[in-house]
């Protein structure tokens, strides 16, 4: 039987975020997968850092048109931010009964289970997004690939 060489670090409070354009929720899972905390915050910076300052936590958000700068913010505040690919959610994303507290709970036992089930993604820099903006403009401007 092969030995892992690396054992997985136990993760204390998880918590998940179901984005919405202007309020989002969450909720905070503990290493058992219990709900210790459920809520809602303003998509604005003070609102995340009112809500989020403090231990170190694992967080995981589906991308989006939010998750960008928010997954920044919690970042810059000390946390492991997990930014899910929604295409590889069908269970979260197709439900019947989309219902955000549900969904955020969803986010937070997956992301404390095991990362990979949220088929992670990384946002392009502030860079590379000014320059796909500047090949994408040209290629309308042109009509075509090949200018």
């Amino acid at each position: 039987m092969k030995k892992l060489s690396k054992v997985p670090k136990p993760v204390g409070e998880t918590v998940g975020i179901d984005l919405g354009d202007k309020i989002s929720r969450y909720c905070v899972v503990d290493q058992n997968g219990d709900v210790v905390e459920e809520g809602s915050f303003r998509n604005q910076a003070s609102s995340i850092d009112k809500h989020f300052a403090g231990e170190p936590r694992r967080i995981a958000l589906e991308a989006g048109a939010q998750s960008a700068w928010i997954s920044g913010e919690l970042k810059l505040l000390g946390h492991e931010v997990i930014v899910a690919n929604p295409r590889e959610l069908k269970w979260i994303t197709s439900s019947d009964t989309k219902n955000d507290p549900v969904d955020a709970r969803k986010l937070a036992l997956l992301a404390r289970a095991d990362v990979r089930l949220l088929a992670p993604v990384e946002h392009r820099s502030a860079e590379q997004q000014a320059e796909l903006a500047v090949i994408r403009a040209a290629m309308r401007f042109c009509g075509h690939a090949r200018c």
